[in-house]
């Protein structure tokens, strides 16, 4: 499994147990002593599928590209593809 399909499995995990987390909410009934808890989960929870969303339609993955672009550029050193050699 690569890197950026890792993520992107990591992403949707986080996005399917935020709305699972929202969908058991209407449907279970939360006692009064446990509102704040479950108001700080929610928010945590659903915290997590913005984070996986910001990092997809934000500059975090195009930077990640070019990091590993930049990773594989020619360096200019004996064996690479693009090597040169000084002319006498």
């Amino acid at each position: 499994m690569t890197r950026q399909t890792m993520r992107f499995v990591l992403a949707c995990a986080c996005i399917l147990i935020g709305a699972a987390f929202m969908m058991g909410l209407f449907v279970l009934t939360v006692p009064e002593s446990n509102q704040r808890v479950m108001d700080l989960a929610a928010g945590i929870v659903l915290g997590w599928g913005s984070l996986a969303l910001s990092f997809y339609f934000g500059t975090s993955e195009s930077s990640a590209h070019k990091t590993d672009v930049m990773a594989d550029r020619p360096t200019g050193r004996p064996g690479d593809p693009v090597h040169t050699e000084e002319e006498d």
